[in-house]
C-alpha cells in the first residue's frame, strides 16, 4: 500500500495551462469571498439602519418609556 502523503509530495505540475487555471480559480475565489463580506456588511448595516429609525419612531410615539434611551 503507498502512502498517499509521500506519493503527492513527488508530484509536480509541469502543465503551463493547469498552473494558470489554478491561479484564476483562486482570483475567482478571493472576488467571491470579497464580494460576499461586502454584501453581510451592506446587510448589517441596512438592518443597524433601521433598528435605530425603529427606536427613535417608537421613542416619537411614546410607546416606550424615556429610561429606553437616556439622552
Amino acid at each position: 500500500m503507498t502512502n498517499m502523503t509521500n506519493m503527492s509530495k513527488n508530484i509536480t505540475i509541469i502543465d503551463k495551462d493547469y498552473i494558470q487555471w489554478v491561479k484564476e480559480l483562486v482570483k475567482r475565489y478571493r472576488y467571491s469571498q470579497i464580494k460576499a463580506a461586502i454584501k453581510v456588511n451592506s446587510e448589517q448595516l441596512k438592518f443597524n439602519w433601521m433598528l435605530g429609525r425603529d427606536i427613535v419612531e417608537m421613542r416619537i410615539e411614546e410607546r416606550w418609556g424615556s429610561l429606553l434611551l437616556n439622552n
